[in-house]
């Protein structure tokens, strides 16, 4: 897992059972952390990674996004096309009827999709 640099602070008795390098797909991609606790789903951008990757541009963008459980209808995996590169999404559906889409990037990402997806599951049981 790619703890290191985690900037949110965990609640109590919240344990972190999946950490990745990840891209929000809203509006500017900005690349950043992916994060599953035992509590929530968690995306906390990586500014320095994203002035190298995308320009200044990518420092407008958001740059935290904590959901709990209970907002979280559904997640899906879904298959990203050539242009928007070889990582694997994951998709969300909220609540408010909102859909958010996130790569993961890294070495294996299909194999990473599959452990969150797995992970994921087990959590919301």
């Amino acid at each position: 897992m790619d703890m290191a640099n985690i900037k949110t602070k965990l609640e109590e008795g919240e344990t972190i059972f999946f950490c990745r390098q990840g891209t929000i797909m809203k509006g500017l991609r900005v690349a950043g952390r992916i994060i599953l606790t035992n509590k929530r789903f968690i995306w906390e951008k990586a500014g320095a990674l994203n002035v190298a990757a995308f320009g200044v541009l990518s420092l407008a963008g958001k740059d935290y996004l904590s959901l709990p459980f209970s907002d979280i209808v559904s997640v899906t995996d879904y298959k990203l096309s050539f242009i928007e590169g070889t990582g694997a999404g994951i998709k969300f559906l909220l609540k408010t009827g909102e859909e958010l889409k996130f790569q993961i990037n890294g070495k294996d990402p299909k194999k990473a999709r599959q452990d969150f997806m797995q992970n994921f599951g087990f959590l919301r049981g």
